[in-house]
């Protein structure tokens, strides 16, 4: 079997959990160029190289046991979240970028320990991440 152009490069990329498109060039066209070699030089190592109709490739998922199942609720929380942020009608990168979503008032249990910090910067609550209502 003669080498296959920028199989490191390939490996590498794919076993990370990234996908391989047109703009990953010159990798890209390689795979596209023989897919079946690369399966098949990937197949003994249990990978299974999958092309999308969209045109990008990455390794297929062991099992569907491996997607945590934290997942599918991060999913939805980031979709309401963006959601909430167009309904806003500001720019969806300010909003995530330039606004605070949680707010502890100083009385909270929880925020106690960190009246030191917040009395620091002059603020009446605790601020994580936080902006008063």
């Amino acid at each position: 079997m003669n080498a296959l152009p920028h199989v490191q490069e390939i490996f590498d990329r794919l076993r990370s959990g990234s996908h391989l498109s047109p703009e990953d060039e010159p990798a890209f066209s390689a795979v596209a160029a023989n897919p079946e070699a690369y399966a098949e030089y990937f197949e003994p190592l249990g990978l299974k190289l999958v092309r999308h109709p969209r045109e990008f490739f990455y390794f297929a998922p062991e099992s569907a046991e491996s997607v945590p199942d934290t997942l599918p609720r991060i999913a939805v929380f980031s979709f309401i979240l963006i959601d909430h942020a167009d309904n806003t009608g500001k720019p969806i990168e300010d909003f995530l970028l330039n606004q605070h979503f949680f707010y502890l008032p100083a009385s909270t249990p929880v925020a106690r320990p960190l009246r030191g910090i917040a009395s620091a910067s002059g603020d009446r609550g605790c601020r994580w991440a936080a902006e008063s209502p």
